[in-house]
């Protein structure tokens, strides 16, 4: 019988062409191997020890407070309100506004004094186009009354 038979293809090895003292597909029929005598080894636990457990998370609450938070919060509240000045009232301050705003938020970390000086210039400058607007809006008003009566 040869490496080539078609009834047993698996008999022999097929690199020394030795016959297989056992079927190398049946999986493990003994505890030592049988080509070399030698019992097989014990398996090795994998890895060894667990690694250490990951630290506990933080507790909850309040997140602590930065010594500029106040500034910060401040700076947001510039640039939401120019922000609302400029899509709800079409006001081109607003937009002035939208960059000294986001100017204060930059320098709220780095340059403290600048930032509260942006949000002052901030804060007026939101408060003169919603001035603006309510004036603007009084004065159509008043122009569409006047013209409703003069044509009348």
């Amino acid at each position: 019988m040869t490496s080539n038979d078609p009834e047993q293809p698996y008999r022999y090895d097929p690199y020394t062409g030795q016959p297989y003292p056992y079927d190398p597909y049946a999986g493990q029929p003994h505890s030592y191997d049988p080509l070399s005598g030698q019992p097989y080894p014990q398996p090795q636990p994998y890895g060894g020890a667990y690694p250490p457990p990951m630290p506990a998370p933080a507790a909850y609450g309040y997140a602590p407070v930065g010594q500029n938070d106040g500034l910060r919060n401040q700076a947001i509240g510039v640039l939401v309100t120019n922000i609302a000045t400029t899509v709800l009232c079409c006001s081109p301050l607003g937009i002035a506004g939208i960059v000294v705003g986001a100017l204060a938020m930059g320098r709220v970390d780095t340059q403290p004094d600048s930032a509260r000086s942006l949000v002052k210039w901030g804060w007026g400058l939101a408060i003169v186009s919603v001035v603006l607007v309510v004036i603007m809006v009084v004065a159509f008003i008043v122009i569409v009354m006047l013209s409703e009566s003069a044509t009348s």
